[in-house]
């Protein structure tokens, strides 16, 4: 079995593996362009309208959750407030039913 040389046990070796492999030179500016290029992609696209923005913040999680809580929270009470209404007038036509003599049925 071939065993695989140590490069820095001979120099030699070592400077005959880096010749053959060159590291590649980067272009000027290379690592400006990269930072550059991730701040373009944080920031939010300057192209979408207000109406795309706010229809993706409403499908985060915390934002779903709260507006189901409030539809939830607002059908609740008017519901409430429309039976409270409906048991009241009941209410009324039942009292002047038993009290007044002239009040005729529907």
């Amino acid at each position: 079995m071939n065993a695989s040389p140590d490069p820095s046990a001979d120099p030699e070796l070592r400077a005959l593996l880096q010749a053959a492999h060159p590291a590649p030179s980067l272009p000027p500016r290379f690592q400006e362009g990269v930072w550059r290029r991730l701040e373009r992609s944080e920031r939010p696209n300057p192209t979408a309208g207000w109406f795309e923005s706010f229809i993706a913040g409403l499908f985060r999680p915390a934002c779903a959750s709260m507006g189901l809580a409030a539809v939830m929270v607002a059908g609740v009470g008017l519901g409430l407030r429309d039976t409270g209404a409906s048991n009241l007038r009941a209410e009324h036509a039942r009292y002047v039913a038993a009290v007044s003599p002239l009040h005729q049925a529907p």
